[in-house]
């Protein structure tokens, strides 16, 4: 009940990310490169090189590297089994098990392992599934 309780509580009320513009929604499209069909777990935002990128809600880092196709990226583990990701930065301004607040600045907009130049990939996920993050960041960005 906690969980769902924490869900909701976050629900339409997290910070964005950064500002840009939404290249890619969440779900299936076109590898660029590839022509593949490829599932997109969460959303592109494409922003000028060194743009700031904020924690979308109080967290824990839980991992900051690299993985292939996303290139240098950081987890955050929030409560009640949320996590959000951030992917394709410049550079990280955080390192794992540091706390940050709802809007911290944690890292600079990139094109590591990325094919559409500068942009931030955006994950938000319940214990291991993507959600939509567009159904969890508030309508209008400040």
């Amino acid at each position: 009940a906690l969980q769902k309780h924490l869900q909701k509580k976050y629900k339409g009320n997290l910070v964005w990310p950064t500002n840009g513009k939404i290249i890619r929604k969440f779900g299936n499209y076109k590898h660029p490169v590839y022509k593949t069909i490829i599932a997109n777990l969460g959303i592109d935002i494409k922003a000028p090189e060194g743009t700031a990128i904020v924690s979308v809600a109080p967290g824990k880092v839980v991992y900051v590297g690299q993985i292939r196709g996303k290139g240098n990226l950081i987890l955050i583990e929030h409560s009640g089994n949320l996590y959000s990701l951030y992917s394709h930065i410049e550079e990280s301004l955080v390192s794992i098990k540091q706390t940050v607040a709802s809007g911290q600045l944690i890292a600079r907009v990139g094109d590591t392992g990325s094919f559409e130049g500068f942009k931030l990939h955006f994950e938000f996920r319940k214990g291991k599934d993507a959600v939509d993050p567009l159904k969890w960041l508030p309508k209008n960005r400040n």
